[in-house]
């Protein structure tokens, strides 16, 4: 709201228009596995239990849409599937899959509904960096759950300053994406009274229960609309030293936690592993506008005839060409995912020129996972637009999920040019 209008509203008398706290579901314990049952699962197993949900997932698509929040019945279901043990490490009870799983596993989510499968990508995702964390604040949280659920909020950056024994912090977030189901918290803050290094403040990111945080219900968006990514404000809590990691180790993967790991998928790249986890729902999105237009085809008669669009050339080219769009991205999200475990493993984790391919490709593929829903929405007729079917929604999610700042193209084409040229990162986020 513009500042003039809220001097109009006071004006009026309805000044107190500050947004209504939010509550949160707060993970149950009955939905969490037994250890003998996590340890027997596999990527093929999650997957199988993901794909089992997907028809009632989809079925409830539009309720999350108007909750603007996952479904409490979803989440719990998704729990019960073992998916947040993804990126747990085993040394916690968790699984340790790798990056490509988690495309293969989330899909199926994806395809059902872009926002349940936005939040609960994250929230797999987030265990991950997680994992950068000190032992000691891994030990911590672990040691009472089997699994983190938490935003990993970066934009606006909170503030902190130094106190014995960790930072005090406040701030006012937004973005927090998988907060509607958390019981932790990470953020990002800069630490004002910290050392800048390379012309950038000190900045840090901090972990801290749900409980010391309001939640503001904030999430009023045109798609991604049941993401439930909602703001959320801290004054003046204090974080101890071990729950708070630098944010250079969040980037490169190289924080303390992760050196302690045995596994070398956590020493990975966290830029282009969250392009990853962010392409996911536009991917899902594609694949199931793509089905839904090919379905739709089969069955729509033609105005003025009485052809079956299926019968026609131009819908057979069209549905064809959205097809291979949406092929095309989801090839370049799965070759970052094999690059990255490769780079990893052959120790060259710090090498910003596959980086920044394979975070201009990723971008590339959600783009072309857009162009894929234009081209089938366009094809399905005037009552595609319906808001009870679901091509209209995909539109409208993806045509969010590609203004994340993570596939800004003038950008991510700028970074991968630079590298063919041999040229240095213009920013540190590459």
């Amino acid at each position: 709201m513009l500042f003039r209008e809220k001097d109009f509203m006071a004006d009026l008398g309805l000044a107190s228009l500050e947004p209504p706290v939010a509550q949160v579901d707060l993970p149950k314990p009955e939905d969490y596995l037994p250890r003998e049952e996590v340890a027997a699962l596999t990527p093929a197993i999650l997957r199988e239990r993901t794909l089992a949900l997907k028809p009632m997932i989809a079925a409830k698509a539009r309720e999350t849409e108007l909750a603007r929040r996952p479904l409490p019945d979803v989440w719990s279901a998704l729990a019960r599937a073992g998916i947040f043990y993804h990126f747990v490490p085993k040394r916690y009870g968790g699984l340790e899959f790798g990056f490509e799983d988690m495309v293969d596993i989330m899909m199926p989510v994806a395809e059902a509904c872009a926002s349940t499968g936005w939040a609960a990508t994250f929230c797999v995702e987030h265990n991950y960096i997680f994992s950068q964390f000190p032992k000691e604040a891994q030990d911590e949280v672990y040691a009472k759950l089997p699994y983190m659920i938490a935003p990993g909020t970066a934009s606006p950056p909170g503030k902190a300053r130094k106190a014995p024994g960790g930072l005090r912090v406040s701030g006012h977030w937004k973005w927090g994406s998988g907060i509607m189901n958390s019981d932790w918290v990470m953020a990002q803050v800069v630490i004002e009274d910290g050392t800048p290094m390379n012309g950038m403040p000190d900045m840090a990111f901090v972990a801290f229960p749900i409980e010391d945080c309001t939640v503001l219900d904030t999430w009023h968006m045109s798609g991604m609309c049941g993401t439930g990514s909602n703001d959320f404000v801290v004054n003046d809590i204090f974080v101890p030293e071990h729950r708070v990691l630098p944010s250079r180790h969040f980037i490169n993967c190289d924080g303390p936690g992760a050196l302690s790991q045995e596994n070398i998928m956590y020493r990975g790249a966290m830029v282009p592993f969250t392009a990853v986890a962010c392409a996911i729902p536009a991917l899902g999105a594609a694949r199931a506008a793509v089905d839904y237009y090919r379905d739709k085809s089969r069955t729509r008669i033609l105005m003025g005839t009485q052809t079956k669009a299926m019968d026609t050339q131009a819908v057979q080219i069209r549905l064809g060409r959205a097809d291979m769009l949406a092929r095309t991205a989801e090839l370049l999200v799965r070759d970052g995912c094999r690059t990255m475990q490769r780079e990893v493993e052959a120790g060259n984790q710090f090498d910003s020129v596959w980086r920044r391919r394979v975070r201009a490709q990723i971008s590339e593929g959600v783009h072309l996972c857009r162009d894929a829903i234009v081209l089938a929405m366009d094809g399905s007729g005037a009552s595609a637009h319906a808001l009870d079917v679901p091509i209209q929604r995909y539109q409208r999610d993806c045509s969010v999920v590609v203004t994340h700042a993570l596939y800004e193209p003038d950008a991510n084409h700028e970074a991968h040019g630079r590298a063919l040229l041999d040229l240095a990162p213009a920013g540190p986020m590459f």
